[in-house]
């Protein structure tokens, strides 16, 4: 029900192991209510992450996200960078015993805004070199 209060239309949910069949329930659940939501689940791996965490990023510095002023939210955004491994990966994670919970939730919040024109839909490139629909520049997305 409170899905439909904000006018969300779309949830992206983690899809990753333990996440599918609460992914697939959630979809059902929606489907039922006939609520008009759209749940797309998302399978973490670490391309994924880095894309989601990279859009992320570029609408922070470009001030197109809104950020709720949640302490622990702020906290987890605090701590998270991106460290090289040995083998030159790219680790994208919360330093020391921290959690990033909410910043991939954030991650995922603004991707569902950005695919469903919760700011005017435009077009960019991602690094992967598929395309997908964004929010404009000056346009931000509230999530």
């Amino acid at each position: 029900r409170r899905l439909t209060e904000w006018g969300v239309r779309t949830v992206n949910c983690d899809a990753t192991g333990l996440g599918d069949p609460l992914a697939e329930s959630l979809q059902c659940r929606l489907c039922a209510e006939a609520t008009g939501i759209v749940v797309q689940p998302v399978v973490f791996t670490s391309a994924v992450k880095r894309s989601l965490i990279e859009s992320l990023a570029l609408a922070m510095e470009g001030r197109r996200v809104l950020i709720p002023p949640h302490p622990d939210l702020l906290r987890e955004l605090h701590v998270f960078s991106a460290t090289c491994t040995a083998h030159g990966h790219v680790r994208l994670q919360a330093r020391g015993s921290e959690h990033d919970d909410l910043v991939v939730a954030l991650a995922l919040a603004y991707r569902a805004g950005e695919l469903t024109g919760a700011a005017e839909a435009g077009s960019r490139w991602l690094t992967s070199g598929r395309q997908r629909e964004s929010a404009l520049p000056g346009s931000p997305v509230r999530v």
